[in-house]
């Protein structure tokens, strides 16, 4: 690994360090799509809170703020797919392409 070289993957038996470039274009677009959803997101709820101060949308705003911050990543995302993805059957479970792929 010191040397750049990777090794062969088991599953493909190609090189590793190839097998991570292939993903690249996928990885920046999930992470260019999550940087615009939560910058939606924080900046409505934040705007929306700014203009109720003190009142129930503020309180609201604010306990979501801190229950997205508190909770493990994993364990948020788990909740998130069971509620939107099996429950209500608004997302894909297993999907990697479309904006409906990129939501959770």
């Amino acid at each position: 690994a010191l040397h750049g070289d990777l090794g062969r993957s088991f599953w493909s038996n190609r090189p590793v360090f190839q097998e991570i470039i292939d993903q690249i274009p996928f990885t920046l677009e999930l992470a260019v799509a999550s940087l615009l959803i939560a910058t939606v997101c924080g900046l409505t709820t934040g705007i929306i809170a700014a203009l109720n101060h003190n009142r129930f949308l503020d309180n609201a705003a604010m306990f979501l703020a801190i229950m997205g911050v508190s909770m493990p990543n994993f364990w948020l995302g788990l909740i998130l797919i069971l509620v939107f993805c099996l429950n209500l059957g608004w997302f894909p479970i297993a999907q990697s392409v479309g904006l409906p792929a990129l939501v959770l």
